[in-house]
């Protein structure tokens, strides 16, 4: 059983195209295929499909929804009930992708001047890049999930080393559209749904708000504390997990969309 979830969500089983129902039944789906392998809980389903127009009764529709799509997806996907919530378990995995350790740190000296920060620089942090991808010949390509716009520039000269040398790599960056730049909104949303014991909202203040692209230049020449001497580069306040749970799922789809794009050549490797 395949799920497509570039463009409309669909599902096509041996016989074609399984007829998914309404929208809010497909949502469900595709809510559980995006996070398989994982609970999700009733109250995530209901404030995912009903949002601020959920009913008392939104909990016992979902329980139908998913009983209805049991029916629909048989043995190659199950969703069984695990704790609470429930869970998609697909009858195959994809076995051709080793996920590698992450680089955490990289190019940031725009935040020199603040406590804690490390960073080796853009020439240190492309060769780094370059020689991982070397190293992993017996692979068919190297991706690169890339959430900091410091790396631009260490990215952008790796990429040109490893065109040049006919090494297969993909460098992927998460689109936020009207996202903050740094500490704000959208980080901290992020962040409430990733590890919200790090998060102390009574703490947060807004720092510059102007967009990026008006300020990039100076944040390139001054660096982030000339910019915003708290180091928050958008306003933070509002930020909320549901947002970040929702922007993870976005970010997950497109990284999955775009994976599926990335074909292999007459040699086995990805292009």
């Amino acid at each position: 059983m395949e799920f497509g979830i570039l463009g409309a969500f669909q599902v096509s089983g041996p016989d074609g195209p399984v007829q998914l129902g309404g929208a809010k039944r497909r949502g469900l789906l595709a809510y559980l295929v995006v996070h398989a392998g994982q609970e999700v809980s009733p109250d995530r389903l209901v404030e995912e499909l009903w949002g601020e127009d959920s009913t008392s009764g939104a909990r016992g529709t979902v329980q139908t929804y998913v009983s209805q799509l049991r029916k629909l997806l048989g043995k190659e996907a199950e969703i069984v009930t695990r704790g609470r919530g429930y869970e998609l378990r697909l009858a195959a995995e994809r076995v051709d992708v080793v996920v590698g350790p992450s680089l955490t740190v990289t190019a940031s000296g725009e935040h020199a001047g603040f406590p804690g920060t490390l960073s080796v620089g853009t020439e240190a942090t492309a060769a780094t890049i370059v020689e991982l991808v070397r190293s992993a010949d017996w692979s068919r390509g190297v991706v690169f999930v890339n959430a900091h716009g410091g790396n631009r520039d260490a990215v952008d000269r790796a990429m040109t080393t490893l065109d040049r040398d006919g090494r297969p790599a993909l460098p992927w960056w998460p689109c936020i559209p009207g996202g903050d730049a740094h500490a704000g909104r959208t980080e901290t949303s992020l962040l409430l749904a990733l590890r919200p014991d790090l998060v102390h909202l009574d703490a947060a203040a807004a720092g510059e708000t102007a967009p990026l692209a008006v300020i990039a230049s100076r944040l390139r020449t001054v660096g982030v504390r000339a910019v915003a001497p708290n180091g928050v580069l958008g306003d933070p306040r509002g930020a909320t997990a549901t947002e970040g749970e929702r922007l993870l799922t976005d970010m997950v789809v497109e990284l999955r969309a775009a994976l599926s794009r990335w074909q292999p050549d007459d040699r086995g490797r990805l292009r």
